[in-house]
């Protein structure tokens, strides 16, 4: 139990500094991101662009989704790989990927509310909330939908 919350504390610490590193005026990498999320506030979205960054949107289902995430075909080395949340590039498909946090779901209830039969619209990304779920998509056509029961890429 002591070396799970020794674990918790360091990737804390990693990620603060992570952070202030990427604010700090001398830091390599500038963007832009914003955060919403549907009514329900069981999904949660990320938008994330700038120097330095790829376009990127990363979407989250509080209570898991269903089923898991695919994972990535690489594998992953030090951290696991996020389950219950799916990335979308400005083109390609919806992935699966590795990671040591909870990402975009640490929004949840802070994020800007997308009410329902309302559209978010950022960059190449499109996302529509519905009382059945969030549906995203890019500029190529391509992305997911997220709901409490299920979710789908296409």
């Amino acid at each position: 139990m002591a070396r799970l919350e020794y674990d918790r504390a360091v990737r804390v610490i990693v990620i603060a500094l992570l952070a202030a590193a990427v604010a700090s005026p001398a830091g390599a990498v500038s963007g832009t991101s914003g955060y919403f999320e549907t009514p329900s506030k069981n999904i949660i979205c990320g938008y994330f662009t700038g120097a330095g960054v790829s376009t990127l949107l990363e979407c989250g289902v509080a209570s898991g989704l269903v089923p898991p995430a695919p994972k990535p075909q690489e594998g992953c080395l030090a951290v696991d790989p996020a389950a219950n949340r799916v990335r979308l590039n400005s083109t390609g498909r919806t992935y699966g990927f590795c990671a040591g946090d909870v990402g975009v779901l640490a929004m949840q209830g802070r994020a800007t509310v997308l009410s329902y039969g309302s559209t978010w619209h950022r960059g190449p990304y499109r996302c529509s909330s519905a009382t059945v779920g969030l549906t995203c998509k890019n500029s190529s056509g391509h992305g997911f939908f997220l709901s409490r029961q299920s979710w789908r890429s296409f």
